[in-house]
């Protein structure tokens, strides 16, 4: 009788304990996943990019090959910024140009980071560092029917409701050569 005595003493003991333990882990992890789980400081970095833009290319006025509209928007929980652009005047005998991207910080590389998928199949995937000087320069690479290429953007802040970016690819000697310019003006709400 002793013996069952302290035989339930000790499975209830052993039930305290695993019941505390198991209100400290209930407790715990949670506050330690939501705290890992906020949007990094770093996206702010992005920011100026948020709302719609008109952008053409080449860059000045005079009859642009390209002209499309860029939205981009904070989501996924306030983790990525959220972007698309589409063809304003698509060619009658042809697609128009679509595309979606993400923007975000990679926290483990400590870089912000792009990804951008078309309509006609082809993709880029991009990183950067920061804001220098009003200059954001995005290196990575670009999927083009089947081929690969280096590619590098460098987008400069003319104002807080314009910016210039001049997209350039490697030549044969892995030299920078731009091939396009297009200018993107904010569209006032």
């Amino acid at each position: 009788m002793e013996s069952q005595c302290r035989w339930e003493l000790q499975i209830r003991r052993s039930t305290i304990r695993f019941a505390t333990l198991a209100l400290t882990l209930a407790i715990s992890i949670p506050a330690r996943v939501q705290g890992e789980s906020l949007p990094p400081a770093e996206l702010d970095s992005l920011e100026y990019f948020e709302g719609n833009w008109s952008c053409r290319q080449p860059a000045a006025n005079n009859d642009p090959s390209g002209a499309f509209n860029w939205n981009v928007e904070l989501g996924l929980n306030d983790f990525w910024y959220l972007g698309g652009i589409e063809q304003v005047n698509p060619p009658k005998d042809g697609q128009s140009i679509k595309s979606r991207e993400f923007l975000g910080y990679d926290v483990v590389a400590n870089q912000l980071t792009r990804s951008v998928v078309l309509g006609d199949g082809s993709s880029y995937n991009m990183t950067a560092s920061d804001w220098e000087n009003n200059q954001l320069v995005w290196t990575g690479s670009l999927i083009r029917k089947g081929e690969l290429s280096q590619l590098r953007q460098v987008m400069v802040q003319d104002s807080p409701d314009k910016f210039t970016t001049t997209y350039l690819v490697t030549g044969d000697s892995d030299n920078w050569i731009p091939i396009v310019d297009e200018t993107c003006d904010r569209i006032k709400s």
